[in-house]
């Protein structure tokens, strides 16, 4: 028996509606469920995973572009976090991936 099949059906046709609920119609079909569409999907259904491009190097303008940005950073960090002697910039994961971000655009 399924958890559908456990509720009164006006709880059942909010549950498969819920892509149509906003905050302005939600009272309304709460009051009167008949105003929505009856769904033809499941609210929650996955979006199929694709796969990521594989890697590239970086190109050396990106490369350079990269070191700069570390370094400017870094400068930027010790000037607003000067009282922070046990946390470097470097212990930011993120900065030491520029290739990640690369591409994950």
């Amino acid at each position: 028996m399924s958890m559908l099949e456990l509720l009164p059906d006006e709880a059942t046709q909010l549950y498969e509606n819920m892509r149509e609920l906003t905050l302005d119609n939600f009272s309304d079909a709460v009051l009167n469920p008949a105003i929505l569409p009856i769904a033809a999907t499941v609210p929650f259904d996955s979006i199929p995973r694709k796969r990521r491009p594989a890697r590239k190097d970086l190109s050396p303008v990106l490369l350079q572009f990269s070191e700069s940005l570390l370094k400017e950073f870094e400068k930027f960090f010790w000037v607003q976090f000067p009282e922070a002697a046990t946390f470097s910039p470097k212990d930011l994961s993120i900065l030491s991936k520029p290739r990640t971000l690369h591409d994950t655009t």
